[in-house]
């Protein structure tokens, strides 16, 4: 079963069943809500609190959780015009397991950090519990953070995540309710599993959800990269905090309770005006509450994004010392706030290395270890692991623990951090840094890199960005120049084409395999995404063809093979052969590694991918366009010591 979902139509009215648990099911409970209710009190423990940096204590998730909502971004087709759309089209106001099972039984949810996707997360999985008590369905809450390649298939992961959350659990009522695909699976954070082992997880997943077939997924990711297929899983987007949801969420939070205009300063300056200036910020959950942290201890909001996180920092670090007259908080480490800093700093930037987001106490001594005795002076190795940790928790919130476990208050400050420290590099040291971004294949909308070109972009443009253009238009122009770089990034033309009707149409395309290249090509917009020419003319290159069937009365893309075994295991393979469905949708793969090789056979074919508007052609020509440019900013003049304004 192929679980791709094409993008619906926007104007399409969507009605929701809403099914209130009333008081006949709360006295006739369904069984599975009765067996596994020592679970539920269990994981609701566990993720039933919120922590933040907002106070010491931990808030009900009830009382700091604000609704919002899903829609889809991206590239769509409306009546044959293709659209951008930067913000999601809103499509479901209220999400819960209900309203997302009548779009996708499998949806994969996507947002960049901050924007609060686990905390949806937990709210699904909240809801499920509610309504286990009448359909019988279990919601099952998995960090993937955690994940490791010894959980060698997903039943058995699932049943290890329950298990360590329900001791009782018997193996046999597991394997009862996973063959009758009783269960509702809430994966939260892909883009947390370490790359070593995404793809793996993946995979099996992929398997896991070709077998069982009616078991509803949800999963949540930071916006996928080209490693991530999405054939199985729809896609949508969290939408960001209206201004109404903002102030919402600022009434929830307590922050300095016993000066409590200030917070309500904070209230009227955005509804006034605070939030349309700095809407990039407002209607990010986490970074809204930087800004409710900064407004009410020195009264001031900058407009750059890593100046906002360095001064997030160093206020939680000195918050309410200023309030006391001749008094500055000493920190256990006994080091000074830049130093701790430099530190912190250090520590995300191998931790970031290592694509490690959670640690075991002994692991961050031995990481603290390492730091202190590359310290500068005696006094600063004086320190003790031990004190730091309580520094970095305590002092600056900057981690947490949660069981044996701690955890980044938010991956986004190692990110920041880890850019901090590679700022400081000796520049020749950038070219050792641009070449693990590349290496390391990171996800294009990974911050770390975007943190450090902002911090530094001359810097960045000299040492990493300049030389890897220079090598690949030297290394393209001694060959075929284009096609040579098609051959080295494009080794394979991958199309996919879906034909909807009414619904529209969608198409899809997959990004190198550089970080560097897709960074330079999203972050200058140099990008072409409408097809130039008809790929399907050429039919020894269609790798698949789709057909619609319908599930659950929605239309679904089938790979035509698979609509034939359907036909032939219902006894209608005669039918099939005489009036097939319509082929609606292909996906094209074009070897252009060896395309170019046989250019006699296929000049018209050749033209396509020559045409001058045609994506990589684009893609080719605004590359040379940036380096000219780059270029041009790099500039020495011997007689003059300031050479960066």
């Amino acid at each position: 079963k192929v679980r791709f979902v094409p993008l619906y139509d926007t104007s399409k009215e969507v009605k929701h069943k809403k099914k209130p648990i009333t008081q006949g099911d709360l006295l006739n409970p369904s069984d599975e809500s009765l067996y596994y209710k020592p679970y539920f009190e269990a994981i609701t423990r566990s993720i039933g609190k919120v922590n933040t940096i907002l106070r010491a204590e931990a808030y009900d998730f009830d009382d700091f959780y604000v609704t919002t909502g899903l829609g889809f971004s991206g590239s769509r087709f409306v009546e044959g015009a293709e659209l951008d759309l930067y913000d999601p089209v809103l499509l479901i106001p209220e999400p819960n397991l209900e309203k997302i099972n009548e779009f996708s039984s499998c949806l994969m949810i996507q947002a960049t950090g901050g924007m609060g996707k686990s905390m949806l997360m937990r709210h699904l999985m909240f809801n499920g519990i509610k309504s286990c008590i009448v359909d019988g369905r279990v919601p099952v809450f998995i960090s993937l953070k955690d994940y490791r390649s010894s959980n060698y298939d997903i039943a058995r992961f699932v049943y290890d995540e329950i298990k360590a959350s329900f001791p009782e659990l018997d193996k046999a009522k597991f394997e009862e309710d996973l063959s009758r695909d009783k269960y509702i699976l809430l994966l939260d954070g892909l883009d947390e599993i370490n790359p070593s082992y995404r793809g793996q997880f993946l995979s099996r997943l992929y398997s896991f959800l070709s077998v069982h077939r009616d078991i509803q997924t949800v999963m949540s990711t930071r916006p996928f990269s080209e490693d991530v297929p999405t054939n199985m899983f729809r896609v949508m987007s969290l939408c960001p905090l209206t201004k109404e949801q903002a102030v919402e969420l600022i009434r929830k939070v307590e922050y300095m309770p016993n000066i409590p205009n200030l917070k309500e300063d904070f209230i009227k300056a955005l509804e006034d005006s605070l939030y349309q200036a700095y809407r990039s910020f407002a209607k990010n959950p986490l970074l809204l509450t930087f800004m409710l942290i900064k407004f009410c201890e020195d009264g001031r909001l900058t407009e750059n994004k890593t100046d906002f996180y360095e001064e997030v920092f160093d206020v939680l670090a000195t918050r309410h010392d200023s309030k006391k007259v001749g008094y500055r908080r000493r920190l256990e480490s006994g080091l000074s706030h830049e130093r701790l800093k430099d530190v912190f700093s250090a520590f995300c930037a191998e931790t970031y290395r290592k694509s490690e987001l959670s640690f075991l106490k002994s692991q961050l001594i031995s990481y603290f270890e390492k730091i202190i005795a590359r310290l500068r002076t005696e006094e600063e190795r004086q320190t003790s692991p031990e004190k730091l940790l309580a520094d970095f928790v305590s002092g600056v919130c900057m981690l947490y623990k949660d069981g044996e476990r701690y955890y980044f208050v938010h991956r986004s400050f190692q990110e920041f951090f880890c850019a901090r420290c590679f700022k400081k590099q000796k520049p020749e040291k950038l070219k050792e840094i641009g070449k693990f971004f590349e290496s390391q294949k990171v996800n294009p909308n990974d911050m770390a890199f975007d943190f450090l070109y902002e911090m530094i972009p001359e810097h960045v443009e000299e040492y990493i960005l300049i030389p890897f253009l220079e090598e690949m238009f030297s290394s393209c122009e001694a060959g075929n120049g284009y096609w040579s770089y098609l051959e080295r990034f494009y080794p394979e033309y991958t199309y996919e084409y879906m034909d909807f009707g009414p619904r529209g149409k969608t198409t899809s395309y997959i990004m190198s395999g550089s970080f560097l290249l897709n960074y330079m090509l999203v972050k200058n917009d140099i990008v072409q995404r409408a097809p130039v020419g008809d790929f399907l003319r050429f039919r020894e290159f269609v790798k698949e063809e789709y057909m619609l069937m319908k599930e659950n009365g929605e239309d679904i893309p089938v790979p035509k093979e698979e609509v034939r075994q359907i036909y032939a295991d219902l006894g209608r393979l005669d039918e099939f052969e005489k009036n097939p469905p319509a082929v609606s949708g292909y996906d094209v793969c074009i070897p252009l590694d060896k395309l170019y090789e046989r250019r006699a056979e296929y000049p018209e074919l050749i033209a396509l991918f020559e045409n001058d508007e045609f994506r990589y052609k684009v893609e080719y020509e605004g590359l040379k366009e940036l380096l000219n440019n780059m270029q041009a900013r790099k500039t020495y003049h011997a007689d003059d010591l300031v050479e960066i304004i």
